[in-house]
């Protein structure tokens, strides 16, 4: 990121996470409890999957508007999260392994989407929640290694930007 400072960078970054959480989840969250869908099950005795469960709650408040929302927020989402997780694994490769191989990167990339896009969802949300586990690993790694660079910037980046 081009940011005058990595304190300010960090600070942008942790609270656009939190205003996406608060706000979309949370919302989302509001509907689905406050439908009558919540309770509904399925003729064969099961609870509505999330998805359907999601669908059905917006289409309670919103009528077939509902369908529309949900499937022009999911068609942004995953087009912005197929661009974005590209381009931070790119990234993150090629810091990692060097700029080679970043064309290896790209082609398992493609592979990894389109099985995502052929496969049962709960492989796809295991793959997704394993590859993010061992994402955290290097952070976790990285935050160990670096936190007192870390304290001693962030003290001295609130020393000068604070209000005295």
């Amino acid at each position: 990121a081009q940011t005058r400072h990595p304190v300010r960078q960090a600070l942008v970054s942790m609270l656009q996470t939190f205003i996406v959480t608060l706000i979309v989840c949370s919302a989302t969250a509001s509907v689905i409890l406050m439908a009558p869908e919540y309770n509904t099950l399925l003729p064969n005795g099961e609870k509505l999957s999330a998805n359907l469960l999601t669908l059905k709650s917006t289409e309670y408040f919103l009528g077939s508007l509902g369908t529309v929302v949900i499937f022009t927020t999911m068609i942004f989402f995953a087009y912005s999260t197929i661009i974005g997780w590209a381009y931070y694994g790119e990234k993150c490769t090629e810091y990692a392994f060097g700029e080679k191989k970043v064309k290896y990167y790209r082609l398992i990339f493609l592979a990894s989407v389109m099985v995502g896009a052929m496969a049962k969802i709960d492989f796809v949300w295991n793959l997704a929640d394993l590859s993010n586990g061992l994402m955290a690993i290097p952070n976790l790694i990285a935050l160990i290694l670096l936190h007192k660079v870390v304290y001693s910037e962030t003290r001295w980046y609130f020393s000068k930007h604070s209000n005295k």
